[in-house]
């Protein structure tokens, strides 16, 4: 390697869904995730809870963390509703 450091960006797709198996595995196992809750689940709810904004560069797309990183501002009360609609999606995993 070049000494730069790898960006989960080019992480291997099939790899992270691998990690994001056993860690879904591990918290069902714990009693922290509903019953029947999957890794599709989980995706679901990561990629519905994820806004885009358009890429301060010109580029197609560019998600809200990264809008953040770059000083963009968000609508106004847009980062609030949407860490709103995280926490609630999430809740709805956890075990009762």
């Amino acid at each position: 390697a070049d000494g730069e450091e790898e960006s989960w960006a080019d992480a291997d797709p099939a790899v992270l869904l691998e990690l994001l198996a056993a860690l879904v595995d591990r918290a069902g196992a714990a009693g922290e995730l509903r019953r029947g809750v999957t890794v599709a689940d989980v995706v679901l709810v990561l990629t519905a809870a994820v806004p885009s904004y358009p890429d301060p560069d010109g580029d197609a797309v560019a998600y809200a963390g990264a809008a953040a990183d770059a000083g963009v501002p968000a609508e106004d009360g847009q980062k609030a509703r949407c860490e709103r609609l995280l926490r609630i999606l999430l809740d709805g995993l956890r075990a009762s």
